[in-house]
């Protein structure tokens, strides 16, 4: 069932700026229902709109009278990319489900207390079988690097076989190690080689608003939604883990914004410069003065926002606010890559320079959003679910890097149970 959304003030996303301006306009759907029933509707942006049961869009036109636009394509991809933030969800959720199944692989102790699960409850599970301490011992120490790709590559086995096998500890072994071998089928290490390496060439599998798949001898024989996950998690997710990954020993900036929280485009500045998105400050502290004063008083270049700072996977400082919508969806940059790009930190000035400012820390910058990499809480408080939503969802339009927070903790076990136990076996 195809279910089109649409919020209140539709019309600035689907018209020019200034089309028939201080007039009434209306949005008309010629809509196939699933149950193949012809219907038109008409209504305009003054109250949010849901519209279910769609089977095709057959045309969409918005204005007044004779002076109608034909926007048949921007209610398609409107309906796609609602479509895409629902599978997004899925994907981050199958990646959650995925990090606890391998954490259970390589150490049913870490799994047992990270599901919470007592000893008495899991005595018949306290370990598994050194199949995978024997490939470690036997493939080379210069495969290190590539153990990263490796996790991803067990993902996309677990992403298409979750329903047909259970039996991972063989599997993610092979996969991982890049092993043949008759304990897992070389079928699926095949697919999961070919699907990783066609998507990191660069090339999309699939235009979500028509479903154009490019062709390719795994991933054609695919369930569309698999295929979608897919795409969605190689254009999406796997920079975030990339990034976070490669830069895990580096303290990273955070920041999220606190108004008009779903004000993404691509390559814009982020944050924004002004004070439409959040709190800003105008003037810093500059150096120590003399004689017990701390300080005197700079003026900023562009307005500094409100900073935290933390250490990957961000259980300390990175967590603040998690009951506000910038704790709920937040942009991270190393800070090498942040002072790379001109940004500068700072704390703040109080006006009377005999008293310490609070311990907020500033930064002031004009960095491309092309640069920062997103996460998004899944489980949100509840009044923050339609906020959070939307901001998905603008980061999804601008194919923006973004992947749910919920289990970087369990992804940086698994990543650090691989590292530690490679390392230790060479």
């Amino acid at each position: 069932m195809v279910v089109l959304k649409m919020e209140k003030g539709f019309g600035k996303h689907i018209a020019p700026e200034g089309f028939l301006k201080n007039q009434a306009k209306y949005l008309t759907l010629h809509i196939i229902s699933v149950t193949n029933e012809s219907i038109k509707k008409t209504f305009n942006d003054s109250e949010p709109k849901v519209i279910k049961n769609i089977k095709k869009i057959k045309s969409a036109s918005y204005g007044k009278g004779d002076n109608k636009l034909d926007v048949t394509d921007k209610i398609r991809e409107m309906i796609a990319l609602e479509t895409n933030v629902d599978d997004f969800n899925r994907v981050n959720k199958d990646f959650a489900d995925f990090c606890l199944v391998f954490m259970n692989v390589l150490c049913p102790r870490c799994y047992n207390t990270h599901t919470k699960k007592s000893d008495s409850q899991s005595t018949n599970n306290l370990h598994n079988c050194g199949y995978i301490n024997f490939l470690m011992r036997s493939t080379s120490s210069e495969y290190y690097p590539h153990l990263f790709d490796g996790i991803i590559k067990c993902f996309v086995a677990y992403l298409i076989e979750k329903h047909n096998t259970k039996r991972w500890i063989e599997i993610f072994s092979h996969i991982l190690l890049a092993k043949k071998g008759v304990k897992c089928p070389q079928y699926i290490n095949d697919k999961c080689i070919e699907i990783h390496t066609f998507f990191l060439s660069n090339k999309l599998i699939c235009n979500p608003s028509t479903n154009n798949y490019l062709t390719n001898s795994f991933l054609e024989r695919l369930d569309n939604s698999i295929r979608n996950k897919l795409e969605l998690f190689y254009s999406h997710i796997y920079p975030v883990l990339k990034y976070f990954y490669t830069n895990k020993t580096q303290i990273f900036i955070r920041h999220g914004l606190e108004k008009n929280t779903n004000d993404y485009s691509a390559n814009m500045i982020y944050p924004h410069n002004d004070v439409k998105h959040g709190w800003r400050i105008h003037k810093v502290t500059d150096a120590y003065g003399s004689h017990g004063s701390y300080g005197s008083d700079k003026p900023t270049v562009y307005p500094a926002y409100a900073i935290e700072t933390d250490k990957y996977p961000f259980k300390n400082c990175g967590e603040h606010s998690s009951k506000e919508i910038y704790g709920c969806v937040k942009g991270y940059i190393t800070q090498n890559d942040y002072k790379r790009c001109g940004g500068i930190i700072h704390f703040r000035y109080e006006n009377n320079n005999t008293i310490m400012s609070r311990d907020h820390l500033f930064g002031e910058s004009e960095i491309t959003i092309n640069k920062w990499v997103f996460t998004y809480k899944m489980k949100t408080p509840e009044r923050l679910k339609k906020e959070v939503k939307k901001a998905v969802k603008s980061l999804l339009n601008c194919k923006i890097p973004l992947a749910a927070e919920d289990y970087l903790e369990q992804f940086n076990i698994i990543s650090e149970l691989i590292l530690n136990k490679f390392i230790i076996l060479h």
